[in-house]
């Protein structure tokens, strides 16, 4: 991935304070005025600051390796059907899940109970948890012709093989259940708690959320009363939500315009939970597009989180059937011709290794809102509608003086137990264009940065405060601001 460039240039730094928090669209323009040049000079290692933690985070597929395998012709029409996987292969690819750095697997697509049995001891053996979806288990949780008592112990007995690995993480529950829905967990969720008692250990209990697309009809209520609304009747905690924002139109590649304001609404309404989202990874449609570089990765991880998020999971893994009867798929991390990898696969593994290198420093601290900046390249008038439609999660910033950004950026906000302030640094821009983003930031009371750059720390002067760097497109930089 690229590198961080420190550069020369003619600073033009004083941003006013009220710029971050005023305005039409609640975001700094990026202008300035000053001519101040200042050169950032690489400091020793003894200068490193040495954050650490022993969380991680939750990065995981759907659609992971299924229990048999199909063979599709280039036509997408099925040729062979549930061909045995011996297991050297399923082996082969378990070693293949754990190295593209995801903790966490879903079962493959039309998975039986003996399917996860079995795969159960190669996750344990890559030491990678499973999710588990079985219908029966969910229909004896939510069952109220039962007691609880019957409920578990039925569950208990008939699924002891799931709860004897310790790869075991627990069960996906639903998928996009509509705001009506939600009610409907309680008691299945009060049962899942009975038996994580009798069994000692945590254990999820996952429902994936619509994104805002669903709510685009005030019949059908808002995204944010969704969200609240889950918080309030299913007493779990995450919040996890899936949205797709990668395109390709006549004109090229472009970037969805509402990606931020979902991470932002769901994470203003999450109730202070863990905060988890499913991003992209597939091709379906006329417009979503396939994965072209690990930036594409990259950029949808360093903006979830810019905005506190520490769940990842990706849509899909192991292509869906070609067609559901109403959406057309692409191949995803695998073909359906010859069932191995694809370059989505190695797109996936550079990307979420790199992001992964974060874990230690990210976990040290709290988010805390976002700054958004309109870069000097805009194109658009001097606005961006997703900065717009987000500025509820805009905040003052007065450890920042200063800012300007060639491009479009977003700023998370965070600070640490002593209340150090970091600052996670994402240009938002369509993540395959390869566009650089000359950035400008003055910090206040500072003499010297620590900066994460792709994962990777390094730590500069920065006189009077003032850091200059250039990233590209896919980039993320988390920069921690030293005396």
């Amino acid at each position: 991935m690229k590198r961080i460039i420190p550069f020369l240039v003619a600073l033009t730094m004083v941003v006013c304070l009220s710029a971050c928090t005023s305005g039409g669209n609640g975001n700094s323009s990026g202008n300035g005025s000053g001519t101040d040049e200042v050169k950032n000079e690489l400091l020793g290692d003894e200068y490193k600051l040495n954050y650490t933690s022993d969380k991680e985070f939750l990065i995981y597929p759907y659609g992971g390796v299924p229990g048999k395998l199909r063979v599709y012709d280039a036509n997408g029409a099925l040729i062979q059907d549930n061909i045995e996987i011996s297991d050297d292969q399923m082996r082969e690819y378990y070693r293949q899940l754990k190295e593209t750095g995801m903790t966490m697997t879903s079962g493959g697509y039309y998975m039986t109970y003996q399917d996860y049995v079995r795969q159960l001891k190669f996750c344990e053996e890559f030491d990678i948890k499973m999710m588990v979806y079985d219908a029966n288990l969910v229909a004896l949780l939510k069952n109220t012709g039962i007691g609880n008592g019957e409920a578990v112990t039925t569950i208990l007995e008939n699924y002891h093989e799931l709860f004897e690995s310790p790869a075991f993480a627990g069960i996906s529950v639903d998928d996009e259940p509509s705001p009506a829905e939600l009610s409907g967990f309680k008691t299945a969720l009060q049962r899942w708690r009975l038996i994580e008692e009798i069994e000692g250990r945590e254990l999820i209990f996952y429902i994936n959320l619509f994104p805002s697309i669903a709510f685009r009809t005030s019949s059908d209520g808002t995204f944010s009363d969704y969200i609240a609304k889950f918080v309030s009747e299913v007493d779990v905690d995450y919040v996890c939500y899936d949205h797709y924002v990668l395109f390709k139109g006549r004109d090229g590649n472009y970037l969805g315009k509402d990606f931020l304001y979902n991470l932002i609404t769901a994470r203003l309404n999450g109730g202070g939970r863990k905060m988890y989202t499913v991003l992209q990874s597939i091709k379906y449609g006329g417009l979503n597009r396939e994965l072209e570089c690990a930036d594409d990765v990259t950029f949808q991880m360093y903006g979830a989180i810019a905005c506190g998020y520490e769940g990842f999971g990706w849509f899909c893994f192991w292509p869906p059937v070609p067609n559901d009867g109403a959406t057309n798929f692409g191949a995803a991390a695998y073909d359906r011709q010859t069932n191995q990898p694809t370059p989505t696969y190695y797109y996936l593994k550079e990307g979420i290794n790199e992001v992964k290198k974060l874990q230690d420093v990210f976990f040290n601290f709290e988010w805390q809102g976002i700054r958004t900046v309109i870069g000097t390249d805009n194109n658009d008038g001097g606005e961006n509608e997703d900065f717009i439609m987000s500025a509820a999660g805009e905040i003052s910033t007065p450890g920042i003086l200063g800012v300007k950004t060639q491009q479009d950026t977003v700023i998370g906000v965070f600070k640490d137990k002593e209340g150090q302030d970091g600052y996670m640094v994402v240009p938002f821009v369509e993540p395959s264009s390869g566009l650089k983003n000359k950035v400008s930031i003055q910090f206040a009371g500072c003499t010297k940065v620590a900066v994460w750059e792709n994962g990777e720390q390094k730590v500069y002067t920065a006189p009077d405060g003032k850091f200059n760097f250039t990233q590209t497109s896919g980039d993320g930089y988390f920069i921690v601001p030293l005396a």
